[in-house]
């Protein structure tokens, strides 16, 4: 037999099961647990007896673990007249909130404090789980590390096995000093006495009593690119734009602000942001001559594109829930608040698509076929941005990282109960298979954790940043370097076609002729380097990069996923110093055809031979590292033509 006596207010009993269900209460409410037994010994059921109550009898095939700790604090909503949710994002209801927080925190206990709801959000106000807006008629104190407010939001989450991506990609975007980053608080929420599931609560994004708190909204404005059309917004007139998506003003409100005699004219006012704004887009897009450096800040660009690009989240190109702030006219502007990113991690309804080396910018071919893509390739393939990217990004990797690897450990940490109840609230039965439910936290969030330092790894490797693939190659070679000349005499392949494809081939200049490796004979490739060629330098250098072109209209065999390895002088270890992914979605509109500039791959050392090692290919059977001997079918890529550059 357990005994437990009476214990802080914050610590509560947690019991797990591997059924579904789960088990929370306060550890002072808990008189004893007694483990049953046949008269064999072996333990068949646990019984937890309550100070006050009926027992619960669990039977030890359905029990995992028990834990006691914290638990995050609950919301407890109840509507004036009753309702079974919420319906709009539009209409209020009146309703009072009590908010326990036992303990945690910063967290400020309330009680019967009247308030508003309504819904919020687009696609996932249509969602079984809601999420909510909170108006409280005056400002209301709810955490400390939430600025106090009228207007709170709640995340419900929905399609996030973790309810972690917001919070990560906030701590993310605190951690590269992205000002006015929201703040995510987790909290069980009930309304009208039913429990609807974990959620964030955090600020409303917003002026003055939003998170963008400094910004004075009778001089200042916070506008939203979002494809998506929110009836409660007003946007900026569509047949002046030169990139096609529209412009929300979020803040301010113009019309409150003339009515309250704060400015004498909405329409007035409304008309010079348009132009000051307008002038951002042509800007960025080129059709004016001037620099959009000197109209928006590079700084805040670089962050805000790093934490979409670490996180995954591919939404730019659209694009969706993109927020740019303006102190006053005649200042920049800003990138920022970051803003929804349970899409992000590159989620895309199934979790089988969770890859993290996903361009951020997608497929080149479909770059035209996306408005925000257009606007930020502008922006991120700047030279300028690519400079100060790297520099901000190695200082991440190496001093930030580790931290929000920290921070991450800990949310899960502290979610895992709520996450268990959520889970049996929300369990597999409301997906359709399409994405596990909270009830799998701990697998769940170590995949995340996993996707995370492989997203790091892929970034650091891939050729800008892993943001895109720049497809237009021109004649003349990356700034700072010179072609090395490519023939038999200085290249090996490790597994060239005997009948097809010679590897002179590959840098002919003629497009209509290509290398092929060997795909008659059943000889596995290289476990480790799949199918490469080694290529020895004139003389040692510490960067390289390459152009490679695609056999004319004819996709099967080009590579997918090239690793590039450097060897040093009087050394045989290969060190990789980058990878390129996802070329095969690199495809020309003009000529239909793979055309391709990877670079620049950097070592620390200096090499004087290049190994360019390709590991998987389209069209392929499966990886070129996978032996198919047994099964009598081989891997194979080819090229038509490929080009080498060195420092």
């Amino acid at each position: 037999m357990l005994c437990l006596s009476a214990s802080a207010q914050t610590e509560w009993l947690h019991v797990y099961r591997n059924d579904g269900k789960f088990h929370t209460m306060p550890a002072d409410s808990v008189s004893t647990i007694t483990i049953s037994a046949r008269t064999s010994g072996v333990a068949s059921a646990m019984k937890i007896t309550p100070v006050t109550g009926r027992n619960i009898n669990i039977p030890v095939t359905s029990f995992s673990h028990v834990d006691i700790g914290a638990t995050v604090p609950s919301i407890y909503i109840t509507t004036d007249e009753p309702i079974d949710d919420v319906k709009d994002k539009v209409t209020y209801i009146p309703a009072t909130i009590t908010v326990k927080s036992y303990g945690y925190p910063g967290m400020e206990d309330i009680t019967d404090k009247k308030m508003n709801l309504r819904g919020r959000g687009n696609s996932t106000l249509g969602m079984p789980k809601k999420p909510y807006r909170i108006k409280f008629d005056k400002k209301t104190a709810m955490h400390s590390s939430l600025r106090s407010a009228k207007n709170y939001v709640l995340l419900a989450n929905y399609i996030d096995n973790t309810l972690l991506r917001n919070s990560v990609a906030f701590a993310t975007a605190q951690l590269l000093d992205l000002p006015y980053t929201p703040h995510a608080v987790p909290v069980n929420v009930w309304l009208n006495d039913i429990y609807r599931g974990s959620y964030v609560l955090c600020e409303k994004t917003g002026l003055n009593s939003g998170n963008v708190y400094d910004i004075d909204e009778t001089e200042g404005i916070l506008l939203e690119l979002d494809t998506n059309i929110d009836p409660t917004d007003t946007y900026f007139p569509s047949e002046s734009s030169v990139t096609g998506f529209p412009v929300a003003i979020k803040d301010p409100d113009f019309a409150e602000l003339e009515e309250d005699g704060d400015i004498p004219s909405a329409k007035e006012a409304m008309a010079v942001w348009e132009q000051d704004y307008r002038r951002l887009e042509k800007a960025v897009m080129g059709e004016s001559g001037e620099d959009w450096v000197d109209l928006i800040d590079l700084e805040s660009a670089v962050r805000y594109v790093m934490t979409y690009n670490l996180t995954g989240n591919c939404e730019l190109k659209h694009p969706k829930s993109v927020l740019i702030h303006k102190a006053k006219l005649g200042e920049k502007y800003h990138f920022g608040p970051i803003w929804d990113f349970d899409w992000a991690f590159t989620y895309d309804g199934w979790e089988g698509v969770q890859k993290p080396d996903v361009l951020l910018f997608g497929p080149a071919n479909s770059q035209s076929n996306h408005l925000g893509t257009k606007f930020f390739m502008n922006i991120v393939k700047d030279p300028r941005f690519l400079e100060r990217y790297g520099e901000v990004w190695d200082d991440f990797v190496a001093n930030k990282f580790p931290e929000l690897l920290e921070r991450y450990d800990a949310m899960a940490k502290e979610l895992a109960p709520s996450a268990a109840l959520n889970g049996e609230k929300w369990n597999d039965e409301h997906y359709n298979n399409s994405v596990s439910s909270t009830a799998h936290f701990d697998s769940n969030v170590a995949t995340l954790r996993n996707w995370l330092i492989e997203r790091v790894e892929f970034i650091s490797s891939a050729s800008n940043f892993g943001m895109y693939i720049d497809y237009t190659v021109t004649d003349e070679a990356p700034e700072g370097m010179k072609e090395v000349k490519l023939s038999t005499d200085n290249v090996v392949a490790s597994d060239p076609d005997p009948t097809e494809g010679p590897l002179e081939d590959l840098f002919d200049n003629d497009p209509e002729t290509y290398y092929h490796s060997d795909y008659h004979s059943n000889d596995r490739h290289d476990p480790i380097y799949g199918s490469y060629l080694d290529i020895t330098l004139p003389e040692a250098t510490t960067e390289v990069g390459f152009d490679i072109k695609g056999r004319a209209k004819n996709l099967n065999g080009v590579p997918s996923t090239i690793e590039i390895y450097g060897q040093s002088e009087g050394s045989d270890q290969w060190v990789k110093i980058g990878t390129a992914k996802s070329i095969d979605q690199v495809i020309s509109k003009d000529s239909g055809v793979i055309d391709a500039r990877l670079s620049p791959y950097k070592s620390k050392e200096p090499i004087i031979k290049v190994r360019f090692a390709v590991i998987e290919s389209k069209s392929s059977f499966a990886p070129l590292t996978i032996d198919l001997s047994e099964w009598g079918v081989k891997s194979y890529w080819n090229l038509a033509e490929l080009k080498m550059y060195a420092k």
